[in-house]
């Protein structure tokens, strides 16, 4: 009968491990901020968004306070040309509370990498000393 898992032991000196175990928690420090960089992408993609939309309501406020003021203003002699307007896209309150839930959890997953980020910096700390 052959066994299905045999396990090989080695011998590797302290000072090697030491590398090794340093080189292997630097590479978990780099995947974390790494995802760090991508959450403060995704952060600021959103409130990009979010300002977006604001922008193209002020501006749909301002052509509309624009067109009040012609109303009011004396008429000149000329052709008065007619401007269309798009229809409003205006953000409901579910999708403004689901963004700002959304937000909400990158932040939270943020304070967790930043924990993990310090617990593999201690280790390194106390692997080196």
């Amino acid at each position: 009968m052959v066994a299905k898992n045999q396990e090989i032991y080695i011998s590797i000196e302290p000072a090697e491990y030491r590398r090794q175990k340093s080189l292997v928690l630097g590479s978990q420090m780099d995947i974390l901020n790494s995802i760090k960089h991508i959450q403060s992408i995704q952060k600021i993609k959103a409130e990009k968004a979010k300002m977006k939309i604001l922008l193209k309501n002020l501006a749909d406020s301002i052509g509309e306070d624009i067109d009040n003021l012609r109303a009011k203003l004396p008429k000149v002699k000329e052709l008065k040309q007619k401007q269309e307007k798009a229809p409003k896209q205006e953000k409901t309150k579910e999708k403004i509370i689901i963004e700002q839930k959304e937000l909400h959890a990158i932040s939270n997953r943020k304070r967790t990498i930043d924990d993990e980020l310090r617990e593999l910096q201690n280790k390194i700390k106390m692997l080196n000393s």
